[in-house]
């Protein structure tokens, strides 16, 4: 006797920041973990020699995402990378994580995360949406620094076809990097109205849903979908009656 398996279809609602809609296959982007170990060091002074120069290669990656994102887009939204640039080089956030590293005599990649946390509750606390938005940036930045200082690869989107992307987050360092062709739209579990990664999925004109989570875990794999960025709601394995009544 043979059993038949049937996928049923299933929506997940989250708030809309692009309107339009796509149908393709869902695509599950989940960064590679950057594990920090605290260790105890020897000189300071060479710490912070280590942090320096990974800094300069972070700012050297975010300006060359800002050339990509302003040819790509618009150079009013790419400026996003400048910002991230003043960021890495903020005297304030420089001088934590050199005090840290000399104060405790750890490692950079600690000291950096250490640092990361601190400011990023200090924006969480403000009232201002804005304001605390900036958490996605600082995160984003802090660990593009610690991947670097770690020597590691960035994630990449390995897919021949265009894609949904469903994340628990997206830096807006994932959105211009990844090849616009391959990207019909993007659901993610977090995400703010007001954060540089909404603005940038705006600037690409896709559909693109914030606000969504938890559902990752919830996700088929391996699977179709159909974005609808007007009504904040993705569809797995859609009926027929939806495809023709959406697409």
């Amino acid at each position: 006797m043979c059993e038949h398996t049937f996928i049923t279809m299933d929506k997940y609602y989250g708030k809309p920041i692009c309107g339009g809609t796509a149908y393709g296959k869902l695509y599950v982007f989940k960064h590679d973990e950057c594990p920090v170990r605290r260790y105890h060091i020897e000189s300071s002074a060479d710490e912070i020699m280590r942090f320096d120069r990974a800094r300069a290669e972070a700012a050297a990656e975010l300006e060359r995402l800002f050339h990509k994102a302003a040819k790509e887009i618009n150079e009013d939204d790419a400026r996003i990378f400048i910002t991230q640039i003043m960021m890495i080089e903020d005297v304030g956030f420089t001088e934590s994580v050199y005090d840290t590293i000399s104060d405790q005599m750890i490692n950079a990649e600690t000291a950096v995360a250490q640092t990361s946390e601190k400011y990023i509750q200090l924006f969480k606390e403000c009232e201002n949406e804005y304001i605390g938005s900036k958490c996605f940036d600082i995160r984003d930045v802090s660990e593009r620094v610690i991947r670097i200082l770690l020597g590691l690869q960035l994630s990449e989107l390995i897919t021949t076809d265009p894609v949904i992307i469903a994340a628990h987050d997206l830096p807006p360092s994932d959105i211009v990097r990844f090849d616009s062709d391959k990207i019909l739209g993007f659901i993610i579990e977090n995400g703010s109205e007001t954060s540089h990664a909404s603005i940038l999925a705006r600037s690409k004109g896709v559909p693109a849903i914030i606000k969504a989570g938890p559902f990752i875990e919830k996700l088929p794999t391996d699977t179709t979908a159909i974005i609808d960025g007007n009504n904040g709601i993705l569809y797995t394995s859609p009926d027929e009656d939806t495809i023709t009544r959406l697409l």
